[in-house]
């Protein structure tokens, strides 16, 4: 009985250094999920893991976290499969429904605390509605009432675009966009004109590369993840067409380049 008692002793103390070992981890993993990746999975030659019955999201990074070369993972939450990419390229990753991805901190971060380094800094606008102005969407409120007072808006126009100079060169690992969903606007909600958005970042104005799109509307609060990091100081949201743009708050997480 003595003997039984250790062992299940022992047992549990393996159970719980595994799975404190796996929530330590969380600081190294990124564990926000971007619906731009939702339905994809690591391509074959890219791939360094692919595990069965693995119950959930944590699990699935800790294995991340085990492989150096990890970038992120593919997490079904129905099947419990779990893949592991040595790298990622939504162009080339294949189709797979039902997976979630979560990205991993870039190895030459870790250890380091992200921040969201777009807060209070300088930024520029295509034009400004009312009193709407592009600073509120770094101020760090993330209400996303207009009538609040927090949010940034243009004028209806084409191609109308909000930008956010950080200042300095960042490795920045993921932005995050808020948008308005009070009910002021016309049937439909405000929400909606949000839509067919491209994201853009470069060091300098003149280098401004597209680095995420999102066709159609987009999520009330949509996140953009860049497991390997890029690095720009200007950090850029254009709406493709004749439209409104009105977020409520941009951020953008990220770690200085020394």
């Amino acid at each position: 009985m003595e003997a039984t008692t250790l062992a299940y002793a022992f047992v549990l103390v393996i159970i719980i250094g595994r799975f404190c070992c796996v929530l330590s981890a969380v600081e190294s993993i990124r564990l926000a999920r971007n619906k731009e990746f939702d339905g994809l999975t690591c391509p074959v030659s890219k791939t360094i893991f692919n595990a069965d019955r693995v119950d959930n999201k944590i699990q699935c990074a800790s294995l991340c976290t085990e492989a150096s070369s990890c970038v992120g993972v593919f997490h079904h939450s129905q099947t419990k499969d779990c893949v592991g990419c040595s790298s990622f390229d939504k162009d080339d990753a294949p189709v797979l429904e039902g997976k979630q991805f979560y990205a991993r901190r870039p190895q030459v971060f870790e250890g380091l605390e992200e921040t969201n380094v777009a807060l209070g800094k300088q930024t520029a606008i295509s034009s400004i509605s009312d009193s709407h102005d592009k600073a509120k969407g770094v101020d760090g409120n993330t209400n996303q009432d207009l009538k609040e007072g927090s949010c940034f808006h243009t004028d209806k126009e084409t191609d109308p675009w909000w930008r956010v100079d950080l200042g300095a060169m960042y490795h920045i690992v993921d932005v995050t966009l808020f948008n308005r969903i009070d009910s002021d606007c016309e049937i439909g909600g405000c929400n909606r004109r949000t839509r067919d958005l491209r994201l853009s970042m470069g060091t300098t104005l003149e280098s401004m590369n597209i680095v995420g799109t999102v066709p159609g509307q987009i999520d009330d609060i949509h996140t953009f993840l860049f497991p390997e990091g890029k690095q720009a100081r200007y950090v850029q949201v254009t709406l493709e067409g004749l439209e409104y743009l009105h977020l409520c708050e941009v951020q953008v997480f990220g770690f200085p380049t020394y």
